[in-house]
């Protein structure tokens, strides 16, 4: 008896999913993706960007102690991607690593080791 059952509920669910294949429709589905960095510092000399920028904006990367304001001279990441830095040529002077996009959604400062900045810089 319980075999029987069982058959009948496997041709039934064979019949159903015929049925709703012959009956499909389209169904669009919407992805969002969303903005998102994390920052790595690669010992002293580099630090590593992955960023995931929304269109039209970008972001600036400087060093600070508060990464309170964006400096105007900083370097700019246009597009998103990875990105190795060589902390050498990051503008300004401090103990953290900071990054700011242009449309106010990213926003993330690392701190730097200690021998990252030369004397002087």
């Amino acid at each position: 008896m319980q075999i029987n059952t069982k058959l009948l509920l496997s041709l039934s669910l064979i019949f159903s999913a015929s049925l709703s294949a012959a009956k499909s429709k389209s169904v669009a589905v919407s992805v969002n993706i969303r903005p998102a960095v994390a920052v790595t510092v690669q010992g002293a000399g580099a630090a590593e960007v992955k960023i995931r920028l929304n269109s039209e904006a970008h972001a600036r990367v400087w060093k600070d102690e508060n990464c309170a304001t964006v400096p105007a001279k900083s370097y700019t990441i246009t597009q998103s991607g990875i990105y190795n830095l060589n902390l050498a040529q990051i503008d300004g002077t401090g103990s953290r690593l900071c990054l700011a996009s242009s449309d106010g959604t990213l926003s993330k400062s690392v701190t730097l080791p200690a021998n990252s900045t030369p004397a002087g810089f």
